[in-house]
């Protein structure tokens, strides 16, 4: 035991880093992963971090694959098909709630809403940084969606 954790203490950090992704996709990652995303997407409701500034996005901020995270009940990708101020969402399975139903969004005037088959907000949302919504659903629970 001494033996390997002085030869894994002599690796150069790129070594380290490489030895972490091959023992994750080996199927050991579990002592490793340790991400804030990681923690939200398994663990109880926390609350969000406050942003200094919150603004709508555009329509062309919004094409392309999303990862949305319900802290403590789950994650999932959605593609979003770009649009003025609205467009279609494909979400990619196993999305938490009622998520499973996503298929449109729109800009509203406070932020992006994602609404189910019948038109109805499961969320509303705004832009905190490039890249990264945070919001809610009308029940109250947090809801990220993240590139």
């Amino acid at each position: 035991m001494a033996l390997t954790v002085r030869v894994i203490a002599a690796l150069p950090p790129w070594r380290l880093a490489a030895l972490g992704v091959a023992l994750a996709l080996a199927g050991c990652g579990d002592t490793i992963n340790n991400s804030l995303f990681d923690k939200l997407a398994t663990g109880p409701p926390v609350p969000m971090p406050a942003r200094a500034t919150e603004i709508v996005p555009k329509g062309s901020d919004m094409g392309g694959r999303w990862v949305l995270t319900v802290p403590g009940t789950g994650v999932c990708a959605m593609s979003f098909a770009a649009g003025a101020a609205e467009g279609a969402i494909a979400p990619e399975g196993g999305c938490p709630g009622r998520f499973i139903a996503s298929r449109n969004w729109d800009i509203a005037p406070n932020g992006v809403v994602i609404r189910d088959q019948n038109g109805v907000g499961l969320a509303q949302l705004r832009l905190t940084e490039p890249g990264r919504l945070e919001g809610q659903t009308p029940d109250g629970e947090q809801v990220l969606l993240s590139r």
